[in-house]
């Protein structure tokens, strides 16, 4: 559990970084799923949220920020999830 010290520590930090402050737009991706559904008859369509930032599955999952998952999700996501969808559907070495 974060403690209160531990949250408003890191959000004082965060406020002093010099970089461009972006909105979170979770609306888009979820919209354009459910769109897409609808007309997805082969259950072909998937929508995938991981625990990190854009990019971040690329690389270690073990933390965002001040937040420690206790494990790498990323890994997790990239062994269970990226690489078999790659290996069906580009590589043609799924069945």
């Amino acid at each position: 559990m974060l403690r209160a010290s531990t949250i408003a520590s890191h959000r004082a930090k965060r406020s002093s970084a010099r970089k461009p402050r972006l909105p979170i737009d979770f609306y888009g991706p979820q919209k354009i799923y459910e769109l897409l559904e609808k007309h997805d008859s082969n259950h072909r369509s998937y929508f995938v949220a991981g625990p990190w930032n854009h990019g971040q599955w690329g690389g270690d999952g073990h933390r965002l920020g001040a937040l420690d998952f206790g494990s790498d999700a990323s890994a997790y996501y990239r062994d269970r999830s990226f690489q078999p969808w790659f290996d069906y559907w580009l590589r043609d070495l799924g069945s």
